[in-house]
């Protein structure tokens, strides 16, 4: 008797130390995997986080299908983009523009929130998407400018030609039939020109309809 009872006693422990060895082993792949999981949603939030800041200074591709199609017609003599598409004229007066009869009330508060979500992101002109133009980064035109306009525009014309064009990110209406896009060139100290101009797609084509605010110097 005293035999079987040491043989269940026996039994009764290996199966005790066995439990205990499969409890801590599942506990282990819990463990993991939780941790797994855990690193998992931080690479996702990572890639997502990196992706939305690479795309938060790039503008959509209806806005460079556009600028592509208006800069192709435009003749010029400037091989050079700034890539910083701020508006200047829309944001500062826009009263002449949006009281024009052309646009409904649904087009102009498209316009409006067009310009309020695009000014505070504070978009850029991707160089891989301009087809027709080089584009310059606004830290090269700032060292180039930084001390002496006329000195400046020497060394442009000596390192890069006559000129550089401006262009603001396009704003489109309601049906994005219409679009309103503001395009400075600049050729010198007291050299330049530009207008808010007012497209409407025709039969697949771009048409200047109206120009706003122009100015010539």
């Amino acid at each position: 008797m005293m035999a079987i009872e040491k043989c269940m006693n026996d039994d009764k422990n290996k199966f005790k130390a066995r439990s205990a060895f499969i409890l801590k082993f599942l506990r282990r792949i819990r463990t993991k995997t939780l941790i797994t999981r855990f690193l998992y949603v931080l690479f996702l939030m990572f890639t997502l986080s990196c992706q939305m800041k690479t795309k938060k200074n790039m503008l959509d591709r209806d806005e460079y299908v556009f600028i592509n199609a208006v800069l192709d017609s435009i003749s010029h003599d400037f091989i050079y983009l700034a890539d910083n598409s701020t508006i200047g004229v829309l944001i500062e007066d826009t009263t002449q523009i949006f009281s024009d009869k052309l646009f409904t009330s649904r087009d102009i508060s498209t316009f409006r929130n067009q310009i309020k979500t695009k000014t505070i992101s504070n978009k850029k002109w991707d160089r891989s998407s301009i087809q027709s133009l080089y584009v310059l980064q606004k830290i090269e035109l700032d060292e180039l400018f930084a001390h002496d306009i006329s000195q400046g525009w020497n060394a442009f014309h000596q390192n890069y030609g006559q000129g550089f064009i401006m262009c603001s990110f396009p704003i489109f209406n309601s049906d994005k039939k219409m679009c309103i896009v503001e395009i400075n060139y600049f050729c010198g100290s007291k050299c330049g020109g530009g207008s808010v101009t007012l497209f409407k797609k025709i039969e697949k084509k771009w048409v200047v309809i109206k120009n706003y605010a122009e100015w010539l110097s």
